[in-house]
């Protein structure tokens, strides 16, 4: 028999609270079927998978053999959890993700973000790039730009740890 998903299942490779998968099943945005003589509701490896194919949820799915990534979660931050690493409020890395300098997905029927740890890295990485060449312009902002610099360096060394 084919592999189907609970409710509970789903949330943990999206990275959202069983709520969330709930109304996404309510409105109809992933299909599912019910146990019979029951109220508890499976989801199968191809309703999910199409699911996770149609919102872009890049984290949860591996394209190259259909399959459903379940320690895929791993690999992904919420707004929160980058903000505590990155050391700035959680509505700063909304700006820069609304801004368009910081890549995210938003989990389907919400606006609820989550940001994969490449793209955190990579954006980290511009911004020291960017913060050398401020280091250029006069060396009087340099010691305010260096704890900057040791900052996301320590962030991004953190960050590379949790990818292995």
């Amino acid at each position: 028999m084919a592999k189907t998903y609970t409710t509970g299942e789903i949330a943990k490779v999206c990275r959202c609270s069983q709520s969330t998968v709930v109304r996404w099943l309510n409105t109809g945005l992933l299909k599912y079927y019910k146990v019979p003589n029951s109220q508890v509701r499976r989801v199968t490896t191809s309703d999910l998978y199409a699911f996770l194919v149609e919102h872009n949820v890049e984290t949860a799915y591996d394209s190259s053999n259909k399959q459903i990534l379940t320690q895929a979660r791993d690999k992904v931050l919420t707004t929160g959890e980058a903000s505590k690493l990155c050391k700035v409020s959680h509505n700063t890395i909304i700006r820069w993700a609304d801004a368009g300098l910081l890549k995210v997905y938003y989990l389907p029927g919400s606006n609820n973000r989550r940001i994969l740890i490449p793209q955190l890295i990579k954006f980290i990485t511009e911004r020291l790039n960017n913060a050398e060449r401020q280091q250029k312009v006069t060396a009087r902002k340099l010691r305010g730009l260096e704890s900057e610099v040791l900052e996301l360096v320590a962030v991004q060394k953190t960050l590379y740890e949790r990818l292995e």
